[in-house]
């Protein structure tokens, strides 16, 4: 009759992660059958399970995001868009997404408009319009001067109004503008009056004496 040799050693795993299985065989050779004697019972190979830990995952990228706002409506800003090592995320030992999560543009490039500012000295309460739009109202009728106020160079038409209340009458009135680099550009005297216009329903200029204002649709 037959009988089993050992068995061999065993194979190389079928798989390096995520469950293999290995094998080892063995032969009908101790002895081998003959004369018409039985051969072996039982199997001539065994199995068995292997590398059963979870397999790496290696992150990957996800797609980028929508551009951020620009940083900046003029002159040149910067809007940025980012993106996440979560397509698929790393995971049992897996490698981090190489590169930046983020990139940046440049974006509004078009030169800013020119702006001035504008200081106003008044002997009363001083309000300011732009394009009949209220921007400013300061003053206690005491000469002090308004705090410096942005205007843009596309602004059609810039309003002083000086006088309180419906009460009409002529103010003594003095103005400077300097442009975007801070430089005086010109500088009233007295002789510059408000308007004799009531105040309800007040909305452009009007004035009587002074300089006049500065090309640039500075009006």
């Amino acid at each position: 009759d037959g009988g089993w040799g050992a068995f061999s050693t065993w194979s190389s795993c079928s798989a390096d992660c995520g469950g293999g299985i290995k094998i080892r065989t063995r032969l009908c050779n101790n002895p081998a059958p003959a004369h018409g004697g039985s051969i072996c019972k039982g199997l001539h190979s065994e199995s068995r399970s292997c590398n059963t830990e979870k397999c790496p995952i290696n992150g990957g990228w996800s797609a980028y995001s929508s551009w951020s706002s620009c940083s900046a409506k003029c002159g040149g800003g910067k809007q940025t868009r980012t993106r996440s090592c979560s397509n698929p995320a790393p995971a049992h030992g897996g490698s981090v997404c190489k590169g930046s999560d983020s990139e940046s543009q440049s974006c509004n490039k078009h030169k800013c408009p020119i702006q001035y500012s504008l200081q106003i000295m008044c002997d009363d309460i001083t309000t300011i319009f732009v394009d009949g739009v209220q921007k400013k109202v300061a003053g206690t009728g005491t000469w002090n001067k308004m705090a410096a106020l942005k205007i843009p160079a596309s602004a059609n038409v810039v309003g002083i109004k000086c006088q309180k209340g419906k009460d009409r009458g002529s103010y003594g009135i003095m103005v400077q503008v300097d442009d975007e680099n801070g430089e005086e550009l010109f500088v009233t005297d007295g002789s510059w009056k408000c308007s004799n216009q009531a105040q309800d329903g007040w909305s452009a200029g009007g004035f009587s004496g002074g300089a006049s204002w500065k090309p640039a649709a500075v009006t």
